[in-house]
Formats: structure tokens, C-alpha cells, sequence
């Protein structure tokens, strides 16, 4: 018995469907190691890629962490692998918390070390390597608030000082050394 050729075309189709690999394939698992969550505080979007500021995702509990991720979320660099700083808070995370891609081609961040400590840092990182190029610690009582572009050599700091004035710091680019602190309103 011979089917109707429209009959025949739909079989064939169906048969074909039936015997093709699913375009999408699901794999679920779960580790059985424990790591931290990791938090982010705030990103910039550079050549395609993101760059993340925050805490670490991975095992190292309470580390800053700046992270550059591709958009399919693989991570190119984070700066946790190439930081030698031993960061021992059990109770208090360090993050980095605001994010300034210089004119220059760096990566300027906050690092707020901890709620207790009123010191915290400014790093000056490569956006290519992920190499921290320079700390430079500067003393607040809150956190750094504020990451700008002076000029061409500088970016400012600002942030609540003792007694909650107003403060800024001018910070060298190429040295990280702090110039000047100018409090406001004092």
C-alpha cells in the first residue's frame, strides 16, 4: 500500500526529528567542596568583557577581589591568584567596592579592609594581567565613597573622615602616593 506523498514528507520529518541530538544538552551537579559566596559591589563593561569588584567567589574566604569575566562568565583573571596579601579577617570581610577605568588604561578601585579597621586602600590594577600594580592605604572612618579622575596624573578619594567631615585625598597614578588630604567644612 502506497501512502499519499504530503503523508510520506511528514513521516520522514517526524522520523528524522525522532532520531536528532538535542541542540541543548543540561548538566547539573553539585560540589562537594564549600566556598564562599563572594559578593560584587560594582562592575565596569571593558572590550566586551566584565570586570568585577567585590569579595571572592572562590575559597579564599573574605579576600578583596577584582574579577574580569568573558560573557559566557569564564574567567579571564582575578586579582585573588595574584595578590600575596594574607587576609585573616574571620569576622569581617575586605571588598573592594567602587571601580574607575583611568584615562591612563588602568583599573583604579576601593578596598574597604573592615568595619573595625579605619584604614583602607587604593588599588591601581593592569585590566589585562590583573597584576595589582600598587596599594596605597589611606585612613578613613567610613568608607571611601567617591573614586574620580583628577587629571591625567591624579584621581581622588572621598570619604567621611573622624567627626564625619568631608574628605579628600589626591592620589599620585603612577606612585599611588597620597599628595594631598583636604578636609571640607572644617
Amino acid at each position: 500500500m502506497d501512502l499519499p506523498i504530503p503523508l510520506t514528507a511528514v513521516l520522514v520529518l517526524f522520523q528524522l526529528a525522532a532520531q536528532a541530538q538535542p541542540q541543548v544538552e543540561e548538566h547539573y551537579y553539585q560540589d562537594a567542596i564549600e566556598a564562599e559566596g563572594g559578593r560584587a559591589h560594582d562592575r565596569l563593561v571593558l572590550n566586551g568583557d566584565i570586570i568585577v569588584a567585590g569579595s571572592s567567589f572562590d575559597t579564599y574566604k573574605y579576600a578583596p577581589s577584582i574579577t574580569r569575566l568573558d560573557t559566557l562568565g569564564h574567567v579571564i583573571w582575578t586579582t585573588t591568584s595574584n595578590d600575596t596579601t594574607i587576609y585573616n579577617s574571620l569576622e569581617h570581610e575586605q571588598y573592594m567596592e567602587h571601580l574607575l577605568m583611568g584615562s591612563d588604561g588602568y583599573i583604579y578601585a576601593s578596598c574597604c579592609m573592615n568595619w573595625i579597621n579605619p584604614l583602607e586602600e587604593i588599588w591601581k590594577v593592569d585590566p589585562s594581567t590583573g597584576q595589582i600594580i600598587w596599594k596605597s592605604p589611606i585612613v578613613v572612618y567610613r568608607s571611601v565613597n567617591h573614586l574620580l579622575e583628577l587629571d591625567s596624573s591624579k584621581i581622588i578619594a572621598g570619604y567621611s573622615s573622624s567627626y564625619d567631615y568631608g574628605t579628600v585625598a589626591f592620589i599620585d597614578k603612577s606612585t599611588g602616593e597620597v599628595d594631598t588630604i583636604q578636609g571640607l567644612g572644617q
